[in-house]
């Protein structure tokens, strides 16, 4: 498992986790990505997307989790050619 910190860093503390992402096997686009975060973070306000797009209907984890298909997830067999990488 691995644990990126994505407050108080550097650009240059991004780029040395991108290098160790792809040291780790990570793929480029996989190690930028969380490079970003590391550098620069990710905010998102919630309330001001509510108020700016109300017509996007919004529901909560529980909603999602609930709604989810568990037969898919739980049923024994080979892993899906698009899981293994």
């Amino acid at each position: 498992m691995l644990t990126v910190a994505v407050t108080g860093t550097t650009r240059a503390q991004g780029g040395a986790a991108a290098r160790s992402l792809l040291a780790a096997g990570w793929t480029a686009d996989l190690a930028a990505m969380f490079a970003y975060f590391t550098a620069s973070g990710l905010d998102v306000d919630v309330a001001a997307l509510h108020r700016d797009f109300p017509e996007v209907g919004r529901h909560g984890f529980p909603d999602w989790a609930h709604a989810q298909d568990r037969t898919a997830i739980l049923t024994p067999g080979p892993m899906p050619e698009a899981a293994r990488h």
